[in-house]
C-alpha cells in the first residue's frame, strides 16, 4: 500500500461511515475537503481555487453526468466554500460562482435519488439555478473521484512524498 492510499483510506473510510450512520453533515463537510486534500498532493502542499476546480474538472465532472453547460467545477467550490466557511449552500455571494445561485440539498431513507444532479430554475423574476444534489449519493462520487486520483497517482514518489506529511490519528488502545 503507497503513502498515498495510507493517508486518504481514513478520510474515505470516514465519509463512508458517515453516510452509513446519516451522519450526513460530517459526511459532506469531509467529502468536500477531500478534493482540496488531492489538489494539495498534486501540488507540493498548496491548493487553491484553481486547483480545487482542476481537480473536479479532471477527476469529478469526467466520471459523473452533471450538466457543464449548468454548472461549473468553480460551482463546486464556491459550494465547498460556503459549507465549510458559512454553513450555507446559497453560493450567491461567492466569488467562485459561476452558473448555480444555490444546492439545494436532500436525502432519502428508502433510497430514492430522483432529486439528485437535477437542475430547476426560477422563472418568476429571479432567474434563480439551482442544482439539487442528494447528499449521499454526491458524497459517493466525490468518493470515486478520490479513488481515481488514488489510482493514476499511487506510484508518484511526489505525490507520496508530500502525502507523507498528511496528518494521522493514532490509535494509543
Amino acid at each position: 500500500m503507497s503513502i498515498l492510499e495510507e493517508k486518504l483510506d481514513p478520510l474515505i473510510t470516514s465519509v463512508n461511515i458517515s453516510l452509513k450512520n446519516k451522519n450526513f453533515y460530517a459526511a459532506l463537510t469531509t467529502a468536500l475537503t477531500l478534493p482540496d486534500i488531492c489538489a494539495s498532493l498534486q501540488n507540493g502542499g498548496q491548493t487553491s481555487k484553481m486547483h480545487y476546480t482542476k481537480f473536479i474538472e479532471e477527476y469529478f465532472l469526467p466520471i459523473h453526468s452533471y450538466d457543464q453547460d449548468f454548472v461549473k467545477a468553480s460551482d463546486f467550490y464556491a459550494l465547498r466554500c460556503a459549507v465549510l466557511h458559512n454553513s450555507t449552500t446559497n453560493i450567491e455571494e461567492q466569488s467562485a460562482r459561476k452558473i448555480i445561485n444555490k444546492f439545494i440539498l436532500t436525502y432519502s431513507t428508502t433510497g430514492n435519488i430522483f432529486f439528485h444532479n437535477n437542475y430547476s430554475i426560477n422563472n418568476g423574476g429571479t432567474n434563480e439555478k439551482n442544482l439539487n444534489i442528494d447528499v449521499h449519493e454526491f458524497c459517493l462520487e466525490i468518493i470515486d473521484a478520490v479513488t481515481g486520483f488514488k489510482f493514476l497517482n499511487k506510484d508518484s514518489e511526489t505525490i507520496n512524498k508530500t502525502a507523507s506529511n498528511m496528518m494521522s490519528i493514532i490509535n494509543t488502545d
